[in-house]
């Protein structure tokens, strides 16, 4: 048996433009992830990738077909600011206002960007703790345009 590259599932991102503008020692994860399954794996593997105190944030866009507040649950206490961003393309999504205001209903930070380098730029730009890992889920959507900014392609 073999092993099987899967693009926008817990990918690390390591080049191109949303990793240029982080000072070094962030890490940039794309996870195409939608379900509150989804959410419960990559909230586990999320712990793991950090010591307990390190600041973790997600950039999160979904499909309006999607169960929001169930996705973003299992992200509840181990999330410092979540960054919510519009889908591209022609796709029904939960607006960017209604994903912040959830998230901050389950005690993390919510915040507005207007697409997913503004949210980047946004992090980057902190004055306060910078973030060790940045997830960006919700959508198989947004890893896909994450993958593409970063000139990321599938081999």
């Amino acid at each position: 048996m073999g092993w099987v590259r899967w693009p926008g599932r817990l990918q690390k991102i390591d080049t191109g433009l949303l990793i240029r503008v982080l000072p070094s020692g962030v890490e940039i994860w794309v996870d195409g992830g939608h379900n509150p399954a989804a959410a419960k794996m990559l909230a586990a593997e999320m712990r793991h990738r950090g010591a307990p105190e390190d600041p973790l944030f997600l950039v999160v866009g979904m499909t309006k077909s999607k169960k929001l507040k169930n996705f973003l649950k299992p992200f509840a206490g181990i999330v410092d600011q979540l960054y919510a961003v519009p889908l591209t393309g022609d796709h029904e999504y939960h607006p960017p206002a209604d994903i912040a205001a959830t998230a901050n209903e389950l005690g993390f930070s919510g915040r507005l960007a207007k697409n997913l380098e503004s949210a980047i730029d946004l992090i980057a730009r902190q004055n306060s703790t910078l973030p060790k890992n940045i997830l960006i889920t919700g959508s198989l959507y947004l890893a896909g345009e994450a993958l593409a900014i970063s000139k990321i392609t599938p081999d």
